[in-house]
Formats: C-alpha cells, structure tokens, sequence
C-alpha cells in the first residue's frame, strides 16, 4: 500500500522526527506507517499520546524485537557464564594436573632416591663382604708364612744338629778305627 505524504504542518513534522529519534530500532517505513496512522485518524493526538502508541505493550513487532534482544542478552549472559565456568573449569583441571605431575615427580624422586639407597647398600655390604675375605685371608697368609719360617728355622736348626751329630759320628768312627789299628798293632805283637 502506497501512503501519502505527511501533513506539512509543523506540528506533526515534529512529532514525526521526535519519533524517529524515539524509535530508533525501527525501520523508516514502520515508523512511518504508525505515525501516519495515528495523524490520519484525529487531530487531536499530542506528542505524550504518539510516544504512548509507539512505546505500547500492544505493539508485537517491538515486544518480539525486545523478546528477541532479552533472549540474546539473556544467551550473552549464558554464554559469558559457561565461559567463566569454562576457564575456571581449565584452571582447577590445570592446577590438578601440576598438583599431580608434582606427586608424580615426588613419587618417582622418593623411589629413585630409595633405589639409591638399596643399591649403596648392597655395593657397601659387597665391598664390606670382601674387605672382610681379604683380611682373612692376609691374616691366614701371615700365619702360614710365620708356620712356613718357623718350619724353615726348625729345619735349619735339625740340619745343623744332625750335622753336628755327624761330626761328632765321624771323630768316634775315627777314634774307633785308631783303637782297632792298635789293637791290630799289639795282636801282631803278641
């Protein structure tokens, strides 16, 4: 439908432009339509009763607008939200995966450490074990090396004795052949 212009009075080109700068989410030809409506039907409409008509509960068009605008701030709100909760939700899921990545790493440096220590241990009691052999062994060389030498100084000594049991063997065996000779000498004699 086609509308004729507006009046040119003064009057309703004012409250035409009050209006457009009241109804600013409005289209041009809506705000139009309405105004032309409400100038065609009386003369009597002042600017209270146009703001009254534009801004009324009745109008569908700006209460689905203004449904639509809550809905959006109310998902903006939402999603803001979920946001909040989101990051708040990585935080705690960041803070637990340190916290155990931490007991992880304590975990592991407590069993490193104890494994350490088992194996110092081991390697002490080993060397302990050997040291222990060694010396007993060095103990029981000693004392056969002193066994030995004092076989040694025995055997030095009995050689020496049975030498000097063979000297004195041989001056008997020589006195007794002296004897023998003279006692040959005076059978001779005789």
């Amino acid at each position: 439908m086609v509308l004729p212009p507006f009046p040119t009075n003064t009057h309703f080109e004012g409250l035409f432009g009050v209006a457009i700068f009241s109804e600013s989410n409005r289209t041009w030809e809506e705000l139009r339509k309405k105004v032309f409506v409400m100038a065609s039907s009386s003369s009597e409409y002042t600017l209270p009763h146009i703001f009254a008509a534009l801004n009324s509960p009745d109008d569908s068009a700006i209460n689905e607008r203004r449904r639509v605008q809550e809905q959006l701030a109310s998902l903006e709100s939402a999603m803001a939200d979920e946001l909040s909760q989101r990051g708040r939700l990585e935080a705690s899921i960041e803070r637990l995966c340190d916290a155990k990545i931490r007991t992880a790493m304590d975990r592991i440096g407590d069993a490193i450490e104890a494994e350490m220590f088992r194996v110092s241990r081991r390697l002490e009691n080993f060397v302990d074990e050997r040291l222990d052999k060694l010396s007993r062994v060095v103990v029981e060389t000693q004392r056969l090396c002193s066994q030995h030498e004092k076989q040694l100084i025995a055997s030095a000594e009995r050689s020496r004795q049975l030498a000097s049991f063979e000297s004195r063997l041989e001056r008997r065996l020589a006195e007794y052949d002296g004897k023998m000779f003279e006692f040959e000498n005076e059978k001779l004699r005789y």
